[in-house]
């Protein structure tokens, strides 16, 4: 098969995500958010060459997130399922990343790490995702971003002054935290 895009949301898919997606070599986007996806993530699920975009928001998949991914994604939204385990700090630093969303994956944890300025992020939604004893890194300073959303997360200390060079921020919710 050679898609460029597989477009199957809100459709009511139930079951698990085939591993023979990555069989898609030519697939820049996978678009399968407000379905019933309930998977494991195997670690080579997304290992496409040319994949750009994963959106897979509002499902039931219940998995740790794989730590390899391909360079090439722009935006990662996997906000409200049910993701396990520690943001793999390879995430934080995919050079073309611009959007990423895991909101609402109260059982997700990790930091936001200080490499993190060496992407292009514009949008981040961490809400409820464990991030406790976490603080911000003022390397976050360095992007342009538009939203930063990080509520209810746990974190700490004293907040940085990271949003001087955001000309182009509209959203910032740091609700519920233990921020200074």
């Amino acid at each position: 098969f050679l898609f460029a895009h597989e477009c199957t949301e809100s459709n009511n898919l139930d079951g698990p995500l085939p591993s023979e997606i990555n069989a898609l070599y030519l697939l820049q986007g996978l678009y399968l958010s407000n379905n019933k996806l309930r998977s494991d993530l195997s670690k080579d699920i997304f290992d496409i060459p040319n994949l750009r975009e994963i959106e897979l928001q509002q499902n039931a998949i219940f998995a740790e997130l794989p730590s390899k991914l391909p360079g090439t994604l722009e935006k990662i939204d996997m906000a409200s399922n049910r993701l396990v385990g520690e943001i793999p700090s390879s995430i934080l630093v995919l050079p073309n990343l611009r959007y990423l969303s895991f909101g609402g994956n109260k059982d997700l944890t990790g930091s936001i790490s200080a490499e993190v300025d060496q992407t292009n992020l514009q949008v981040i939604n961490l809400n409820d995702v464990n991030l406790s004893g976490s603080t911000l890194p003022e390397s976050l300073a360095m992007l342009d971003l538009v939203i930063f959303e990080v509520a209810n997360c746990g974190l700490g200390g004293t907040l940085p002054d990271i949003f001087v060079r955001s000309d182009d921020l509209q959203i910032v919710n740091l609700s519920e935290n233990n921020l200074e």
